[in-house]
């Protein structure tokens, strides 16, 4: 079975039931491989690659960026580089290519730095939801009058 190293969870969305990912084309991945998924050297469980394409890396876009790491494509295509093994002096060529697509869990085993992130994550979302109804209640006192 292949593996899929993922660098970092970045903004979450390895804890979503499909996620992103972004890989160097050589690696031989397509639609419909089930793969082991490694986050940060740690088994994270096996997914199932349910849609994806194989793009040159000036074709990282802003919302590709996005979605990946919750920043701009400059960003991404800086860090990708490093985590592909690229240097300053080295950087990847515009066509270089990139494997973007779309994983689905089949089995998860989350290493425990992504279930302390999921908790946090949720903890986060509880005071969000906590304040957001706190102001329509108070919205909605203020309209009763």
């Amino acid at each position: 079975m292949k593996t899929v190293f993922v660098p970092d969870n970045w903004n979450g969305s390895i804890l979503m039931d499909c996620f992103p990912i972004i890989r160097p084309a050589n690696e031989d991945i397509s639609i419909g491989l089930e793969v082991e998924i490694l986050v940060k050297d740690k088994f994270a469980g096996y997914a199932k690659i349910v849609d994806g394409k194989n793009l040159p890396w000036q074709a990282i876009t802003e919302g590709m960026s996005y979605l990946i790491i919750s920043h701009n494509s400059l960003y991404l295509k800086k860090t990708l580089a490093q985590v592909f093994g690229f240097s300053e002096a080295n950087k990847p060529h515009p066509d270089f290519p990139i494997f973007f697509g779309f994983a689905q869990w089949k089995e998860r085993h989350m290493p425990q730095h992504v279930i302390m992130f999921n908790k946090w994550y949720k903890k986060v979302g509880e005071k969000t939801t906590k304040i957001y109804q706190d102001e329509m209640s108070q919205e909605k006192l203020l309209f009763a009058e």
